[in-house]
């Protein structure tokens, strides 16, 4: 029996060893998450630059019916998008803060979910990206969602 504890104390010891891979790609995907607002903040360009070429950012969001519509943008695309709206969106003070924001590891990497406030919209909306490890050691964003609410009547 004392042999048998002895067993099963030794292998939950180990347990956090184990875990430790996905403990590394959570912080890394909270270093990530980390510049990636900061550089929102300051309306820096270099936010593109998060992102990897073969990334797609769905997005949903109210018609002038009411409808919701969702679209899958490219890398490209959105990227190209943002950089020639980050000095409009400075002008007028349009930056995000984000709350409740948690980390899950999923086989692909990391997946960030949270709440997003449009500080100039005034508006909540729930987001979602995941982050990747790539061959080369460098944190991307393969994947953001995001949902524009429907206005308040």
């Amino acid at each position: 029996m004392r042999r048998a504890s002895a067993g099963l104390m030794s292998l939950l010891a180990a347990a956090p060893l184990v875990a430790a891979p996905g403990i590394d790609a959570v912080r890394a995907a909270e270093a990530l998450f980390v510049r990636y607002q900061a550089l929102e903040r300051a309306f820096d360009p270099a936010i593109t630059e998060l992102y990897s070429d073969q990334a797609i950012i769905y997005l949903s969001a109210p018609t002038a019916t009411g409808r919701m519509q969702s679209f899958e943008v490219p890398a490209e695309i959105y990227t190209g998008l943002l950089r020639q709206t980050l000095h409009q969106a400075r002008a007028r003070g349009d930056y995000n803060r984000y709350r409740d924001v948690k980390y899950v590891p999923v086989d692909a990497g990391v997946r960030i979910r949270g709440i997003r406030h449009s500080v100039w919209r005034g508006y909540d909306s729930p987001f979602s990206m995941l982050v990747v490890r790539r061959p080369d050691g460098r944190w991307v964003v393969v994947e953001e969602v995001q949902k524009v609410p429907q206005p308040p009547e």
